[in-house]
């Protein structure tokens, strides 16, 4: 992982921090000796906290679904990988509940960065706009993409209930 990725992924895993994101965490197989195998096992759990301690970032993940659940897991920002959706997955109905909360758009499509030069969005609509987007998991920064998260599927999805 690049550093370019690193400040990437740290960046959106601390501003969904309050949307309850579920991550997946590879943790190393170790051998008998101590060492790494090169092969990894997985756990999966809700991002609690991200923090530096000296040149390292790690995330804190709490477990589920498993003998360890509700167990805080300390895991290294690189092999941290938030469950997000595509925003191609956007329903018709969430659509809608975003348009109503976005006072400056008239459509998912229009043209942001000509909205903010012209002045005709409010910064308050901003933020309520990348809020809903985070409490939905919606990855807007092309993260899957990037292979620094993994797409919710219909088969694949953690926030179902």
């Amino acid at each position: 992982m690049t550093q370019e990725e690193k400040s990437l992924l740290l960046q959106d895993l601390c501003g969904r921090l309050p949307y309850g994101v579920i991550v997946r965490h590879a943790d190393p197989l170790i051998d008998n000796d101590g060492n790494e195998t090169g092969e990894f096992w997985h756990k999966r759990g809700y991002l609690c906290d991200v923090t530096t301690l000296d040149d390292m970032t790690t995330t804190i993940i709490e477990s589920e679904g498993s003998d360890e659940e509700g167990y805080e897991h300390i895991c290294f920002l690189e092999r941290t990988l938030p469950y997000l959706r595509p925003m191609s997955s956007m329903t018709e109905e969430e659509k809608k509940e975003l348009l109503q909360i976005s006072n400056f758009i008239s459509d998912i499509d229009d043209d942001f960065i000509y909205l903010i030069e012209r002045a005709l969005i409010d910064i308050v609509d901003i933020v309520n706009f990348i809020s809903w987007l985070n409490a939905h998991h919606f990855d807007y920064r092309n993260l899957i993409e990037r292979g620094l998260a993994i797409e919710v599927t219909e088969e694949n999805n953690p926030y179902k209930e």
